[in-house]
């Protein structure tokens, strides 16, 4: 009897081991991230001369693109890894990028399925960005299928695999996935990609109930000559009017800055003696999410305008106009006012002159 109460505590043990592991190694592999590989790189390009090569150090890919002499038009390239694999347990893809060049990049992610399916992010879609030795997300949206990048990035590019436009259930049938880059005529452009993850539902950079984000509003501000420039911004949370309405966005300004504001309801202020050549505005979702993005300041084009003369068609500022002294007020000049003095000098040593010749002629002749 006894045994048999020790046979069904072992086995009772034994289950009890078992249910842990089972429900232990699914939550595990929630809050884990994973790394893929990036072995067996494939390389296509429709045009220009395209190289890659691997940095030995950390194993990321330098792409090389050069589009010197061609005609005009665009030129992708295609960097391709074979990877049968199932991503269905993750939210998000991350990968890093180092852009080399003068100018910015555009490239994007594709995945290619099991039935020839192929997937990338689509025009008008969010993604992340991340700096290098930076904790805050910058928003960015596609402009005609491309995630564009600037020439002094260096970081981390995020995408939820909602903006991919599929299911669950079809990430489990990945075989392939990659980075395109676009490139027009006469460029030559060197970046550098690797470290790529698969995010985990726990890790995720962005709400599980935000489906989608847009910044409404201009990119490009023009710094005004005189009186300010004003800008109106808005962030769309989820694409639904009635989850917009739910959301409060608050907009303030990353980093103080002269001459800019911005008010909580996203105006933008922006006043001639701003010195800034970007600016980055923080927008935060109901007090708990918040996301960057970057507003440029451009000198206005005006500055440089030139009449066939050479003579700058600026409206000039307030201090490089001299004032114009109306006919009332022209006795109050300084430079008048010396003049007159002068002349009434001359005017008065003249007649003294004049009376004291006349005075010694006249005691002259009397005395005569």
């Amino acid at each position: 009897m006894l045994d048999r109460k020790k046979h069904i505590t072992m086995l009772s043990f034994c289950a009890a081991i078992l249910l842990m592991i089972c429900f232990a190694l699914p939550v595990y592999a929630l809050d884990s991230n994973l790394g893929l590989q990036f072995n067996s790189v494939i390389l296509q390009a429709n045009g220009g001369d395209t190289k890659w090569e691997t940095v030995k150090q950390n194993g990321h890919i330098v792409l090389n693109t050069n589009t010197t002499g061609l005609e005009k038009g665009y030129y992708t390239s295609q960097l391709s890894v074979k990877a049968k694999m199932d991503w269905s347990s993750y939210g998000e893809v991350s990968f890093y990028v180092k852009n080399f060049s003068n100018k910015p990049v555009r490239i994007n992610l594709f995945v290619i399925l099991k039935d020839g399916t192929y997937l990338t992010v689509g025009s008008d879609e969010f993604v992340l960005l991340q700096k290098e030795n930076q904790m805050d997300m910058k928003l960015a949206n596609t402009q005609d299928g491309l995630i564009e990048l600037n020439n002094d990035f260096t970081g981390s590019v995020r995408i939820p695999f909602e903006n991919l436009k599929t299911t669950i259930q079809d990430l489990k049938n990945v075989i392939s996935f990659g980075i395109t880059t676009t490139t027009e005529e006469n460029v030559i452009q060197k970046i550098e990609i690797g470290d790529f993850k698969l995010i985990s539902h726990n890790n995720l950079s962005v709400p599980k109930e935000f489906s989608s984000l847009k910044i409404i509003g201009d990119k490009n501000i023009t710094k005004p000559i005189i009186g300010e420039s004003i800008a109106k911004y808005d962030l769309i949370v989820n694409s639904g009017q009635e989850s917009q309405n739910k959301n409060k966005v608050s907009f303030y300004l990353k980093e103080k800055t002269e001459g800019v504001s911005i008010t909580e309801d996203g105006r933008l202020i922006v006043l001639t003696n701003a010195p800034a050549e970007k600016i980055n505005i923080k927008a935060v979702v109901n007090n708990d999410f918040s996301i960057i993005f970057e507003v440029v300041l451009l000198d206005s084009l005006v500055l440089n305008l030139k009449d066939k003369e050479g003579f700058s068609l600026a409206v000039p500022k307030p201090y490089e106009v001299q004032k114009i002294i109306s006919s009332q007020d022209i006795f109050n000049r300084t430079d008048v006012i010396i003049l007159f003095r002068i002349i009434i000098i001359l005017i008065s040593t003249t007649i003294l002159t004049l009376y004291f010749i006349w005075r010694r002629k006249w005691k002259k002749e009397n005395n005569s």
